[in-house]
């Protein structure tokens, strides 16, 4: 399975099916780093940019929503499919 790609690289994957999700967040390259370090350091979650771009788009989802309902409990969930390269 090939690792990140931006949203035109996604389609030549063959796997990505855009009706599969409600939303897309896209992140950056200097977030996806500071996502893994992030893991890294502050959970011992051996990621590489995949997972840290993972990560940091489901921090800033979740920020966002907070933010619209703050008084709602939430929990989520995100994969890190890594191979820390």
């Amino acid at each position: 399975v090939p690792g990140i790609r931006n949203l035109d690289e996604v389609q030549e994957v063959g796997l990505f099916d855009p009706a599969t999700y409600d939303l897309i967040e896209a992140v950056g390259s200097l977030d996806a780093i500071d996502g893994m370090v992030e893991l890294i350091r502050r959970c011992g979650i051996l990621a590489g940019p995949t997972g840290g771009a993972a990560y940091h788009g489901a921090v800033r989802r979740l920020r966002e929503v907070e933010a619209s309902e703050p008084e709602r409990r939430r929990t989520a969930v995100f994969v890190v499919c890594d191979r820390v390269e």
